[in-house]
């Protein structure tokens, strides 16, 4: 009711569609769709690379942050020269190789 008196109602019902996370694999399945699940990767593990590298504090490169490098460097050359595809399954639900 509102101060005059009066009353307002809803003619129809409203909907909220609330979405707090995507499904599991949603996302994943996003990025390879588009293309760029490999230079999503890349880029995730560049951040990673960055945190590690501030707390190394004037060291040499630990070999965990080498590898991490050589991952980055090869997921953009995946990125670059090749698609993911879904693999082909047999009629009993098996992959084929």
């Amino acid at each position: 009711m509102n101060m005059d008196g009066t009353t307002y109602f809803v003619s129809s019902p409203v909907y909220f569609i609330v979405r707090d996370a995507p499904s599991e694999n949603e996302r994943l399945l996003f990025h390879i769709r588009t293309g760029d699940y490999f230079a999503m990767v890349a880029t995730a593990l560049g951040f990673v690379e960055e945190a590690l590298e501030t707390k190394e504090e004037d060291t040499l490169p630990s070999p965990e942050l080498s590898v991490l490098r050589q991952i980055k460097k090869d997921l953009l050359f995946l990125h670059a020269h090749y698609d993911i595809r879904e693999k082909q399954r047999d009629d009993g639900g098996r992959m084929y190789r």
